[in-house]
């Protein structure tokens, strides 16, 4: 082979690369316009389920815990009324449940005191939606007695999430 021959070889081939690497290009670059279009949306679906996230997060934290609680019931409020200090005398106590689905059950206390100090009620209250898992205190009414000792009659409902 001659000069001029083995130079128009490496010509020849260097403008085959040359016209491979400018197809390949092109090819990319016009699919790439579809790959930011997608890119993009996925972005913004990306944004959307972190919104979410950030939304739904006290729930998830809610939830966690009420499934480390739920291995048991909460304590009767009957028996919450006799563990206090002094022991509040409660002169009806009535309890309810609803099912609210495959795990769980609410239930509901009426707890009702004729003559009672508001204060030992209020401790009572705080014990109560201290205890595992917690009561919650939906509705109080007070009524003061007219005899002037600091005494009311009150009325308390109470709710809690137990397992089934």
């Amino acid at each position: 082979m001659n000069w001029k021959s083995a130079t128009t070889c490496v010509w020849t081939a260097a403008a085959v690369v040359w016209a491979a690497a400018l197809v390949a290009s092109v090819a990319s670059w016009s699919r790439l316009a579809g790959v930011e279009t997608r890119l993009r949306e996925k972005t913004g679906i990306v944004g959307e389920l972190e919104g979410l996230r950030r939304e739904l997060a006290p729930g998830v934290e809610a939830l966690r815990l009420h499934r480390a609680w739920s291995a048991e019931a909460p304590v009767p409020l009957a028996e919450l009324l006799k563990a206090s200090t002094p022991p509040l005398a409660a002169d009806d106590v009535r309890m309810t449940e609803e099912d609210l689905g495959a795990e769980w059950r609410a239930l509901r206390g009426r707890v009702a005191f004729s003559a009672a100090r508001p204060a030992a009620v209020a401790e009572w209250i705080e014990r109560a939606e201290a205890s595992r898992p917690p009561w919650r205190l939906v509705r109080i009414s007070m009524r003061p007695l007219s005899n002037g000792d600091g005494k009311a009659e009150i009325s308390l409902d109470m709710q809690a999430l137990a397992p089934r």
